[in-house]
């Protein structure tokens, strides 16, 4: 898919004009990070459609009957009746995105590193892979000392995400005893 000569990407973007000679995606450590974006984006879209699609199946059909029956279009339908009926679903998918910052996927980083985009490719939680597991130096003292540091990014690293819970919490629950009274 991303070939450099044979890629369908790269077909379609000389096809259009956006490149002038084909690119080879994976193996160029420019704008990275921009490409990890786009490729985490299109790795979650089929996830969301099924819980936006089971979402809209998950409204009553009567309420766009009475609409029907009121004179209400296919516009006036969306608006007042789909679109409120999906942001449950939508704060609860933002919930958990704002929950899952600190994770980056770090399966999709260990699958496209390579020695050409490594230096600009590394995040937290593939240095502590690389620094521990993946690192070719069986020396005692040399594991000792890279096993302390990634414990030390380990443990940091989770109490950050749990002080992000804790501070999302508070809001959850007012949220709720508001809608409550």
């Amino acid at each position: 898919m991303f070939a450099m000569d044979t890629g369908i990407f790269s077909k379609f973007m000389l096809a259009i004009g956006a490149i002038d000679q084909p690119v080879a995606w994976l193996n160029s450590s420019e704008h990275i990070w921009l490409k990890m974006w786009g490729w985490s984006t299109w790795k979650g879209l089929g996830w969301g459609a099924i819980m936006y699609l089971a979402a809209i199946a998950g409204i009553d059909q009567e309420l766009y009957e009475a609409a029907q029956v009121d004179g209400a279009g296919r516009w006036a339908k969306i608006r007042y009746i789909t679109l409120p009926g999906l942001l449950p679903t939508f704060f609860v998918l933002l919930m958990l995105s704002i929950s899952n910052i600190l994770n980056n996927g770090m399966d999709q980083y260990l699958a496209f590193q390579n020695p050409m985009n490594k230096n600009t490719i590394e995040v937290l939680d593939l240095y502590v892979y690389n620094i521990t597991i993946a690192s070719r130096r069986h020396h005692p003292v040399f594991l000792r000392h890279r096993h302390r540091h990634s414990e030390n990014l380990c443990v940091r690293h989770a109490s950050v995400r749990c002080q992000l819970c804790i501070q999302e919490a508070p809001g959850r629950v007012h949220h709720v005893r508001r809608w409550e009274r």
